[in-house]
């Protein structure tokens, strides 16, 4: 009879170890998942801040680039006082250009009115005329223009004293080098009558231009010189 009643007893008590057991390891398994689950929120959540920074960065950059460059942003009452002191200079500038090409004209034409008469007093006879003293006193003046008349006037003495033309007061220059057209001498007298017409007849030339072109009616001179002797 105990045996009867002892084995329904154990059987039931070891079903109640079984399940008990299962329920310890199904509570113990529950409770390794959630702390796993916590830790991966953590990590997920320390991830998306990251991302989220890097994004912000990023777009940080993209605008800096679209500013361009940083700029100086002069003030407006700079901005027009700098203007007007700017057009101010400009016009003191073309003012100082214009006094000095009106300077340079006026001291030309004075300089051709002082020597007129000793320029007249040549052509009226210039085969027995001196022309070197005043060619020599207008160098040293800084007279070039009328150096360059007076040594345009020696050539055609030069030349008349060779006979390859004759000298007439009334004459034009287009008459002597019609005169010598074919001679020797005629491309060199030709290139200093040009020489002489361009400084003499423009306004425009000042006196380094005109030091340079006696400069080269001298060396035509020398040409004619050599050419007749």
């Amino acid at each position: 009879m105990y045996t009867k009643f002892y084995k329904p007893i154990s059987k039931y008590f070891v079903l109640l170890l079984l399940g008990y057991s299962c329920f310890a390891q199904a509570q113990e398994s529950n409770s390794l998942p959630k702390s796993k689950v916590l830790k991966e929120e953590v990590l997920l959540d320390e991830s998306e801040k990251l991302k989220f920074d890097r994004e912000i960065k990023s777009i940080q950059k993209e605008i800096e680039k679209k500013k361009g460059p940083k700029t100086f942003n002069m003030p407006k009452e700079v901005g027009q006082t700098f203007l007007i002191l700017s057009i101010l200079l400009l016009i003191s500038l073309l003012l100082l250009l214009i006094n000095r090409l009106y300077n340079t004209a006026n001291k030309k034409i004075k300089s051709k009115d002082a020597w007129i008469s000793e320029i007249k007093e040549v052509e009226e006879n210039l085969p027995e005329v001196d022309i070197q003293s005043p060619l020599d006193r207008a160098i040293k003046e800084g007279a070039f223009a009328i150096a360059i008349r007076l040594a345009y006037l020696q050539i055609i003495k030069e030349l008349n004293k060779a006979d390859q033309l004759k000298w007439k007061k009334q004459k034009t220059n287009g008459e002597y080098m019609a005169e010598l057209y074919g001679q020797t001498t005629f491309a060199p007298f030709k290139k200093a009558t040009n020489l002489y017409e361009k400084a003499w007849f423009s306004s425009e030339w000042d006196t380094t231009r005109l030091e340079q072109a006696y400069r080269d009616m001298n060396q035509r001179n020398k040409e004619i010189f050599e050419i007749l002797n």
